[in-house]
Formats: C-alpha cells, sequence, structure tokens
C-alpha cells in the first residue's frame, strides 16, 4: 500500500468526522463529538512507511467512560475506543465501516 493512499484516506476519514457534526478543538484529539454516549474526541493517523501494510488508525476517547460503557465497548477505565485498519481493509471499506460506528452513537 503507498503512501499517498492511506494519506487520501486520512483526509476522507476526516471529513467524513466533520460531516457528522465533529466540531474541531486545538488538542491532541483535534475533532469533538456529541454522541450518544457523551463527548468524544477523535483524531486519525495514517500509517507510515514503517508501520504495519495497512490504512491507519482512528484513535478515540470518550469524556465519560462509564456513560460510555453502557452506549459502546469501549475501555471503562479510560473512555478509548480505538479503530485499527490494517491491510485486510482496502480506503473505502474502511471508511464505510467507521462510518458505521460513528453513524451508530451519533
Amino acid at each position: 500500500m503507498r503512501q499517498r493512499e492511506r494519506n487520501r484516506w486520512a483526509k476522507q476519514a476526516n471529513e467524513l468526522i466533520e460531516s457528522l457534526g465533529a466540531k474541531p478543538v486545538d488538542e491532541w484529539y483535534p475533532w469533538r463529538l456529541e454522541t450518544k454516549a457523551g463527548k468524544l474526541s477523535l483524531r486519525v493517523e495514517a500509517h507510515g512507511k514503517s508501520q504495519l501494510d495497512g490504512l491507519g488508525i482512528v484513535f478515540t476517547r470518550f469524556d465519560s467512560p462509564p456513560d460510555a460503557k453502557a452506549v459502546v465497548d469501549c475501555n471503562p477505565h479510560s473512555g478509548k475506543w480505538n479503530h485499527h485498519y490494517f491491510k485486510e481493509l482496502t480506503g473505502p471499506r474502511a471508511l464505510e465501516n467507521l462510518k458505521l460506528l460513528l453513524e451508530n452513537i451519533v
């Protein structure tokens, strides 16, 4: 997989997150999204050349882990709900997966 494809996927993932109503914030997680499970912070990273041959990762963390745990299968202590997109998924399939995950909680 070429870096250009990874970067294109990351750009499209960020556009998807914004289209679902996420607001930009100036933090390590550059997006904040209001969900049924509470406030969700998100960050998209494309894999680099030295990483696994996949697209990338969507790092997420809920502000209130106990509230989020009642809605999704996140870490009950940290609120992390990360999604890894490895080489088994193409860009369009990975975007569709991310879209379904997020639409279910928005």
